[in-house]
């Protein structure tokens, strides 16, 4: 590291150590004045103690409880103004290095438009002059362009330009400098290939284009650069900037210098923008030796090889630019490039100093604000007497809380799994109609109530023990619940081999018809798969009625949701009218079905007589064609 640097370095450290220092000197006072102070009060409480007041003695001793915070107090604020100040001292370093990473990230774009402009360039000038290995340079620029595009993925924050659209995005740019380097390499292969017709692109478009790139990034270097602030690296990014600076004015030197191999003369604009671009690279390379001494020896060297000759070989004689020697394009490329490359060194030596010191800082930060986190805590253990005033209430307080708090998180353990019985014995919406103490029965005018049948259950209990059967219940019904779970449908009560559900209460439904006839054939499909016993084959009928219904709670003891009317007399006769493993349906269902939306496939069955109704058209529901929605 650079003397200065580490100067700059060892300041910013004792400064650092200066506050800490003022911060224990300070404390040490007022803790002596403390001292004083309660020696006096102690003294005034022996001497008046038979005749002061109790009112007196009682405001003496509140003093003397808080007289000992002074100290504490005094210790807490000034290390929280010397916490605040180191996490500004932070900030600002993370800052310092997001904008020294984006500087780096800019620079690095810079570097590779400049490589690709360059070799652009070349490339040109060899198709012009009819050079060898015109395939073979395609190729490479090919391979320069994905690395300049690399480079350009992983620019972490993008910078528009209000004068150039082409910074509008990442992704525009990318694009517009995709369709020049197509262009480039058409008019490449063209000048090669008499048979492609492709617009020849010349060595001043190249300049032009490539040039306005670099220079709005070029201005967005100096941006981030002037938001460094730290007196720590700033001659490092002042001479990064300038080294930056000196590789563009080279290299569009070395444009213009192949341009004259190719043209063999330059007119005078020419031959002037050569000199004021050499004249601008010699000036801020001696800025740069300026800022930092220490690059000297390594510029020197790097001018002293036969690459530099050749490139310096392009100088002014009588006004105009030549060559003092007679060199190829390809010579003077290469050599030029060369030498490029040794100051690119010198700018990446820069750049690792740079982040050499960023991170220092940040270290120096962390370390900092650790040192004054452990006075904070010393400050904190030196204060146990103040808290012992105050021990026991809080732990009364504290035991006193958390019974309270247990007994109220039982109670709502309790309370929870209270709800969930009763909401498993009764619908959600009229079990907290019954907690709020409103009336529970309702007339629903359109309702579906389905009635599922277990076939053959008289035998079913013939062949089997009591206990079996009870098991081989619960784990149809179980099964029955689980296809329940899919479907808007509610439960009401199983009773011996019967299953009865309904749809459309006690939350009204629109679609409680396709609900219903949706579960019947789900179940019915079901139970075709159903594998219980290996001797048992289940197979159930469903009767379905739609109509209107009153539910409501019955009794207080053991209370039920029942269902009454004509509607679940409808369709109990359905079932029980119905053939084994097939589900009949009443025409006011079928009709409701069609207008439900879901594409349910019936069966006419015809005219049957139902109890208590008369002669009645029926159906078959078969099956359902559509998904449900």
């Amino acid at each position: 590291m650079d003397p200065k640097m580490r100067e700059d370095q060892r300041e910013s450290e004792n400064g650092s150590t200066r506050s800490r220092t003022s911060i224990f000197e300070s404390t040490t006072t007022m803790m002596s004045v403390s001292t004083l102070i309660w020696d006096v009060c102690r003294k005034c409480i022996c001497q008046e103690s038979n005749t002061a007041k109790k009112n007196t003695q009682a405001l003496v001793m509140l003093g003397l409880m808080i007289l000992p915070l002074f100290p504490i107090l005094t210790l807490i604020i000034q290390n929280g103004f010397s916490l605040s100040h180191l996490v500004t001292f932070k900030s600002d370093v993370i800052v310092n290095e997001v904008f020294v990473r984006e500087s780096e990230e800019i620079s690095d774009t810079i570097q590779k438009l400049q490589e690709e402009r360059a070799y652009a360039v070349f490339l040109i000038s060899l198709t012009t002059n009819n050079g060898p290995n015109i395939s073979l340079h395609s190729q490479r620029i090919k391979e320069t362009f994905i690395k300049t595009d690399l480079v350009l993925s992983k620019i972490s924050n993008w910078q528009t330009d209000e004068n150039d659209i082409r910074f509008d995005s990442q992704l525009r740019f990318q694009i517009r400098l995709e369709d020049f380097r197509e262009l480039l390499l058409k008019s490449a292969i063209a000048s090669a290939d008499e048979d492609i017709i492709a617009i020849p692109t010349t060595i001043q478009d190249i300049m032009l284009y490539y040039n306005s790139l670099i220079d709005v990034l070029m201005n967005q270097l100096s941006v981030k650069i002037s938001k460094v602030k730290t007196k720590d690296v700033w001659r490092y990014v002042v001479a990064y900037e300038s080294l930056a600076r000196v590789l563009e004015h080279i290299g569009r030197e070395v444009m213009f210098g192949v341009l004259y191999t190719q043209n063999k003369k330059l007119d005078e604009d020419e031959s002037k923008e050569v000199y004021e671009e050499q004249q601008l690279s010699q000036d801020y390379l001696e800025m740069t030796q300026s800022f930092i001494p220490s690059l000297a020896g390594t510029i020197k060297l790097a001018q002293s090889d036969q690459d530099f000759l050749i490139y310096a070989s392009f100088k002014m004689e009588n006004g105009q630019m030549t060559f003092s020697e007679n060199k190829t394009s390809t010579q003077y490329y290469y050599s030029s490039i060369a030498y490029v490359k040794k100051i690119q060194d010198a700018k990446n030596q820069i750049r690792d100093e740079i982040n050499k010191s960023v991170h220092e800082q940040v270290k120096l930060s962390d370390r900092q604000q650790a040192i004054g986190i452990l006075i904070l805590v010393v400050v904190l253990i030196i204060s146990p007497f103040m808290i012992l005033l105050s021990r026991n209430a809080v732990q009364t307080i504290q035991i006193f809380s958390k019974s309270l708090q247990k007994k109220s998180t039982d109670l709502r353990t309790e309370r929870k799994k209270t709800e969930k019985l009763l909401y498993k014995m009764l619908p959600e919406i009229v079990a907290d109609g019954l907690k709020n103490g409103n009336t529970t029965t309702e007339t629903f005018k359109s309702a579906t109530i389905g009635f599922i049948n277990i076939d053959d259950f008289s035998t079913l209990t013939k062949m089997h023990s009591p206990i079996e059967v009870i098991n081989i219940l619960n784990e149809i019904y179980t099964v029955f619940d689980s296809r329940l779970d899919l479907f808007n449908v509610y439960k009401v009560e199983t009773i011996n081999d019967s299953y009865l559900v309904a749809s459309g209460l006690p939350k009204r439904s629109e679609t409680h018809c396709r609900e219903i006839a949706g579960l019947c054939l789900d179940i019915t499909k079901t139970c075709q798969t159903l594998d219980i016993q290996p001797e048992l084959t289940v197979r159930v009928s469903a009767g379905v009625h739609s109509g209107l219904v009153v539910a409501g709670i019955v009794g207080s003891k053991m209370p039920r949701y029942c269902l009454f009317g004509d509607t679940v007399n409808i369709a109990s006769r359905m079932q029980s009218t119905g053939e084994p493993g097939r589900i009949q349906i009443t025409s006011a269902t079928r009709t409701l079905l069609e207008t439900q939306g879901d594409d349910f496939q019936c069966e006419v069955r015809g005219v049957i007589e139902v109890k208590g109704k008369g002669s009645m058209e029926t159906y078959w529901l078969v099956s359902q064609i559509s998904k449900r929605a």
